[in-house]
């Protein structure tokens, strides 16, 4: 009876809904249900209380009984067997996982429930699905199973070298998996946390990507194939490499559109990464594409979509498309979801309002000034939002030739550059403010803020924007640009 109970317990697990015929009376079929019935509920708890109950005064081994019970096992088994088939062409890799998980737990269950033949049918299939969808760890766990069974339980040789070899091969791809993916945590906490410099990062990733090359080549895991285009793609990003960071990417992509499946979550991540690559290089065109692909695999999560946006809004900015940028800007603040992101990706946008403004005031914008109410900074990322702001406020009195005004701003913006000489990744900033300050050296004229604020120009242009490793406030658009509009703003 406990084969029988632990079947029911399958379909139950994965709502399998056992096929129950149109019924007449006295027919099998009522006797099958009665008998399904009982086990499921619990009225039956062995198969001696089954036979009694559906033929008064009857033991297990009655035919009647017996045959019943063979053809509700069948029937049982058929179920499972389609949902396993079924299983293989689940479009949600999430759920597909989930199912896969639960099956293996009950592929366990039933080895011990006089159930091992159907066990090793589920397992077997089990394993082809998990190759499939590229659940290296299962697939590894599903073929030491095999493996046991076919070299312990019922020693087969040819069965059994075949299933030593499965074994071997998924152990040999989660291994390549572990190291990539620690390969790529590693990079990614030096290059965060600032313990390494550029070409030292550049110098790891490089021998990472060498290192990784070979075992990309030998297998197909998903996994492994995103951590390591990962790294490639940090080799690139450290070496200031947008474009070849931009085919790598194509090629990350291309390859995750072959799968069998749809690799939602790897396709968002190197669509991503592209559209920062289209930012650097102003690459209108990929970089629309590229962000339209990340809405479209983001449209279940509002912060995604968010983000998403501010970077499209980045783009614009960065390519000299200003009236996209605004109109962009005026459609993500009047989202009705707008109001519920949380402060701090409320106060990018907060940011991006005033160099809208600025933009539109010196014509290069068409429309009216934005203008959003309801707009306020968050406390979590005052330093960094207070410099843009800092930036653009002084901008604005030198565009409205508040000079007196622009004065009283300057020992704020030479603290802030004291602050942002000490951070390697946003010098550009401290280089950018160091331009804004050798305008009222000048005596705000052009000429001689050029003349004062041409080594500093020269410096800038040594140093690469990095907007990966940069807090983007910072840089709304890029500094050589913004340096163009406040010399346009000054006295001949």
């Amino acid at each position: 009876m406990q084969d029988i109970h632990e079947l029911i317990r399958v379909l139950e697990q994965h709502r399998i809904r056992f096929p129950q015929p149109t019924l007449s009376k006295d027919s099998d079929e009522t006797l099958l249900v009665r008998l399904f019935e009982g086990v499921r509920t619990g009225q039956y708890t062995t198969d001696n209380d089954a036979a009694t109950d559906i033929f008064p005064g009857a033991s297990a081994d009655h035919s009647g009984y017996y045959e019943t019970r063979a053809v509700l096992r069948d029937r049982l088994s058929g179920a499972i067997e389609q949902f396993v088939s079924d299983l293989e062409q689940f479009p949600d890799l999430q759920r597909a996982h989930i199912e896969c998980q639960k099956l293996w737990l009950n592929v366990r269950t039933l080895s011990g429930q006089n159930a091992a033949e159907f066990s090793l049918f589920l397992a077997a299939h089990l394993l082809r699905i998990a190759a499939k969808f590229d659940f290296t760890l299962l697939a590894m766990d599903v073929a030491m199973y095999l493996r046991l069974q076919k070299c312990m339980r019922d020693h087969q040789g040819d069965l059994c070298t075949e299933a030593d070899a499965r074994y071997d091969y998924y152990r040999h791809v989660l291994d390549a998996e572990f190291q990539a993916e620690k390969m790529y945590t590693d990079i990614t906490a030096l290059s965060v946390a600032g313990r390494a410099s550029a070409e030292e990062v550049r110098h790891l990733a490089y021998v990472y990507t060498e290192t990784l090359a070979p075992v990309l080549a030998k297998y197909s895991s998903a996994k492994l194939h995103l951590y390591g285009n990962l790294v490639e793609w940090q080799w690139h990003l450290a070496a200031y490499d947008y474009v070849s960071a931009m085919r790598q990417c194509e090629r990350a992509i291309q390859f995750f559109l072959n799968k069998p499946f749809h690799a939602r979550d790897p396709l968002q991540v190197f669509q991503y990464q592209m559209l920062l690559c289209c930012i650097h290089l102003r690459n209108i065109e990929a970089g629309e594409r590229a962000a339209r692909s990340c809405l479209e695999l983001s449209v279940d999560n509002m912060f995604n979509r968010f983000k998403i946006k501010e970077l499209l809004l980045l783009l614009y900015l960065h390519a000299k498309h200003y009236d996209k940028a605004f109109a962009l800007f005026v459609d993500v603040t009047s989202d009705a979801q707008f109001v519920f992101l949380p402060g701090s990706f409320r106060s990018n946008w907060a940011i991006f309002q005033p160099y809208l403004s600025f933009l539109t005031t010196i014509g290069l914008v068409v429309h009216a000034s934005p203008n959003v109410k309801g707009l306020s900074l968050s406390p979590v990322d005052r330093y960094s939002s207070t410099s843009a702001l800092l930036i653009i406020e002084f901008i604005t009195l030198l565009q409205k030739k508040q000079y007196d005004e622009a004065r009283t701003h300057v020992s704020e913006l030479k603290h802030f550059s004291f602050g942002l000489q000490h951070e390697s990744n946003i010098m550009r900033s401290a280089l950018f403010v160091q331009m804004l300050l050798q305008i009222p050296e000048g005596d705000f004229q052009r000429s001689k803020a050029e003349r004062l604020a041409g080594h500093y120009l020269t410096q800038l242009h040594t140093v690469p924007l990095v907007l990966a490793n940069q807090t983007h406030e910072l840089e709304v658009l890029p500094f050589e640009d913004l340096w163009e509009f406040v010399l346009q703003c000054l006295e001949a």
